[in-house]
Parts: C-alpha cells; structure tokens; sequence
C-alpha cells in the first residue's frame, strides 16, 4: 500500500533525495487520474503493475510506457534507507538512458 493522498514524502525519501542534491520536502502524494495524466505528453511508469493501473484509468492517452522497458523499478515505500538508496540509483539510470529520446 502507499501513501495516502496529500501524504509527504516518507523521511528516508527526503534524504536519498537531498544526497542528490534534490529537494522533495514539498512534494504531497496526488492520486493518478485521468485528468492528470492528460496533462503530460509523456507519461512513465515504474513497474508493469503501475502502468496496467495507469491504462486502465486513461487507455487512449497518446504516449505511456514503462520508464525502463527491461526492468521493474520497485516502490521503496515504507522499506528501509538502502532500498530508497537502490530504487533512485535504478531511476537515475533509466532516466540517462531515455534522456536522448526526449
């Protein structure tokens, strides 16, 4: 299960993002809608469970794939420090390899 609607990112978020320089402590969870998905001309996915949910609320939408086609990238939430650690490493690397594309 994740986080409530409106729910902060959890603290182990909020710190692997600031060992990158990032800064998330704003960030509120939303719920996928369709509207919000028609909002982006892009829209990825981490798991292939996270894209069939994401089809299923907006099957027409122009372009939604899984962000690393030949990897599932797990949720880290509620797991330990080291998960979030691994999680934003496999994102990270995904997203360098989509970066020519977009």
């Amino acid at each position: 299960m994740g986080p409530m609607v409106g729910a902060p990112a959890t603290p182990n978020a909020v710190a692997v993002a600031a060992e990158s320089q990032l800064s998330i402590e704003d960030h509120r969870a939303r719920e996928a809608t369709p509207e919000l998905l028609a909002a982006f001309d892009r829209v990825f996915a981490m798991s292939e469970r996270h894209l069939e949910r994401l089809l299923e609320l907006d099957p027409n939408h122009p372009s939604m794939e899984r962000l690393s086609p030949g990897m599932e990238i797990d949720d880290p939430y509620g797991a330990p420090i080291e998960v979030y650690r691994s999680t934003m490493r496999s994102i990270a690397a995904a997203i360098e390899m989509r970066l020519p594309e977009l």
